[in-house]
């Protein structure tokens, strides 16, 4: 009996030591191990996209601005009317020199009076659109437009833009900008108008209210109206406060010192474009923009930004009888504005040529 105790002891603790030895075999078999998908079998949700360069780009450095208008300038020293030193200032039909360091008038002519301003509308049409980049960072420079029937119907100053093609923001914005391109200004009005370009002018209307400019606007990019009534009209100093919103986007200057691109490069289309602003294409010291203009009706007009040293002046010359004529003006009144007169440092009068007090600012344009 005691023999049989045993014996079954032994066989109980022998079935234990194989039972052990069985489960010790099968511990790392992954049949019996609990199943983890793998990354790819996960379900889990999409991980979020991250920017792309460009999408950061449109965020932080389309432009460096944060949308208030302007500070006011200071008439109080300005050399008011025609300067006998520079005599083709009288060419001018409207004209003003501004230090934007100081938000000094160096000269004045008419500056607050609304006149015809051809291709320089451009500027509000390229203002809105970088806002608008700015804005939406679901829209990136290179985000791909469609040509439109309208657009590709535009003349003037063109690309010559066929709806079978389609192009980046970016491309279509630097023909704007170094060629004052009229069909890529409106298609770009088109599609940051939702479809419709008349919806952009009344936002460049609504917009100009905003920043408290005199600017009224009919169309995107400048062209003549039937009705001279009916055409864009802006004052020498709203050119100013444009400009001074521009050159806070690396975009516009850095598209300015272009002397020429090529847009479809790539294609058997291929063009070559100059940039209009001959002051960029001469090489004129510290020129760095911003936008010519020229219909029959406006004359040649020009707002010509300048950095030398840090010192940013801004010219605005509107109705020259030629471009030659405006641009050597537009160099001289630079560099005169560069090297100031007496009149200019102490703000009297040179002859024939009225100095202006602040009081008396509201009355330089009868």
């Amino acid at each position: 009996m005691r023999k049989l105790v045993i014996l079954t002891i032994v066989l109980i603790i022998g079935l234990l030591i194989i039972y052990g030895v069985y489960k010790w075999g099968t511990s790392g078999s992954t049949d019996n191990q609990p199943k983890v998908a793998s990354i790819s079998q996960a379900e889990i949700p999409p991980a979020k996209p991250q920017p792309t360069p460009q999408q950061i780009q449109t965020q932080t450095s389309i432009i460096d601005d944060d949308g208030a208008p302007g500070l006011p300038l200071n008439y109080s020293k300005a050399v008011i009317g025609d300067i006998p030193s520079l005599p083709m200032s009288k060419n001018a039909k409207t004209g003003i020199l501004v230090d934007l360091n100081t938000r000094e008038v160096l000269w004045a002519k008419k500056p607050k009076v609304p006149v015809l301003i051809a291709s320089m509308t451009k500027m509000m049409s390229i203002l809105l659109i970088l806002e608008d980049l700015k804005s939406n960072p679901k829209i990136g420079l290179d985000t791909m437009v469609q040509v439109t029937k309208e657009a590709s119907h535009i003349g003037g100053s063109r690309v010559w833009l066929d709806p079978k093609e389609q192009f980046t923001i970016r491309e279509l914005l630097k023909s704007m900008i170094v060629h004052s391109a009229n069909d890529s200004t409106y298609l770009l009005a088109q599609y940051f108008g939702g479809g419709d370009a008349d919806v952009f002018v009344e936002r460049m209307n609504e917009r100009s209210k905003e920043l408290g400019l005199s600017a009224t606007f009919t169309n995107t990019q400048g062209l003549p109206e039937k009705k001279a009534s009916d055409e864009n009209r802006a004052s020498a100093e709203d050119m100013v406060f444009l400009a001074e919103k521009l050159l806070k986007s690396p975009i516009v200057l850095e598209d300015n010192k272009l002397k020429s691109i090529v847009f479809r490069p790539d294609s058997g289309k291929a063009l070559n474009l100059l940039n209009t602003n001959r002051l960029i294409r001469n090489d004129f010291p510290g020129i760095n923009g911003m936008k010519t203009g020229f219909t029959a009706r406006a004359g040649f007009c020009i707002t010509a930004t300048c950095n030398r040293d840090g010192r940013v002046l801004v010219a605005v010359v509107t109705g020259f009888a030629n471009g030659k004529e405006r641009d050597k003006f537009v160099g001289q009144l630079l560099s005169w504005g560069y090297k100031p007169t007496k009149a200019q440092k102490t703000g009297s009068s040179t002859k024939g040529v009225p100095s202006v007090t602040s009081a008396t600012t509201k009355k330089i344009n009868p």
